[in-house]
């Protein structure tokens, strides 16, 4: 059986849909015996109660993340990389755009990272062309310094290869009928990537021993050579870091 891990999610307008997404998604990895804790931004969206949504087994860390302007993204990676020197993470999910550009700027080469897009802002077609230009060009930038990027749906997952060109993608059922036909994926004991139960299981992630902490390698990218190649990058770095 695969050891329990920390896992951290991240999310900068932690509100709507992603506290629909994130709150289950902790419970049953806390009940699967993993350590979750969920680092937020306080925006207008954010819940008043943030402990009050999520279960009494996950940790909260609020961030100095208010508004959206430059000064306030750098006091967030700041606080998030701080945040996750201290409580040492596996792994750290990030929920959309900002938190993508925020947490693989501030976390990259650190820690096995999942990006979750929630919808890619590109895709909207009532902005004007040249600001999607400049959301696709912040997409693909994190999009390469992630592990994978964790698609919610094969069209999501289409625009991502196509889109961004990930170099990993995984695709992940929403969990909605309407939008994800066929049956829910199996929840399996460990880490998965996903909403409900994270389809690919633990057992493709290699946990290390060094010394008096772990090397996580993030085995369970179905990828080609150039991401077989970042794999090994990030396993040699951490390996350094932690040996």
């Amino acid at each position: 059986m695969s050891r329990s891990l920390r896992i951290l999610h991240v999310s900068e307008a932690f509100g709507g849909g992603i506290v629909g997404v994130v709150a289950p998604l902790a419970e049953r990895l806390t009940g699967a015996g993993h350590s979750v804790a969920v680092a937020y931004g306080v925006r207008p969206e954010t819940p008043a109660d943030v402990r009050n949504e999520l279960s009494d087994d996950v940790e909260v860390f609020p961030l100095p993340w208010h508004r959206r302007t430059m000064r306030e993204q750098v006091r967030a990676a700041k606080a998030l990389r701080r945040l996750a020197a201290e409580w040492e993470p596996d792994v750290v999910h990030l929920h959309s755009s900002f938190a993508g550009v925020v947490g693989s700027m501030a976390l990259a080469r650190r820690y096995v990272l999942v990006y979750s897009p929630h919808g890619y802002s590109f895709t909207r077609t009532t902005d004007a062309p040249l600001r999607r230009l400049a959301y696709r060009a912040a997409e693909r930038y994190v999009a390469r310094r992630v592990d994978v990027v964790a698609a919610v749906s094969e069209s999501e997952a289409a625009q991502a290869r196509a889109g961004v060109r990930a170099p990993a993608v995984e695709v992940v059922p929403n969990g909605i009928p309407e939008l994800d036909p066929g049956a829910l994926p199996t929840c399996h004991r460990g880490l998965s990537l996903g909403w409900w139960a994270w389809a690919v299981p633990i057992s493709s992630v290699s946990l290390t021993p060094q010394g008096a902490s772990s090397r996580v390698s993030p085995t369970w990218l179905r990828s080609n050579g150039s991401a077989a190649a970042r794999r090994a990058t990030r396993a040699s770095a951490r390996s350094n870091r932690t040996g």
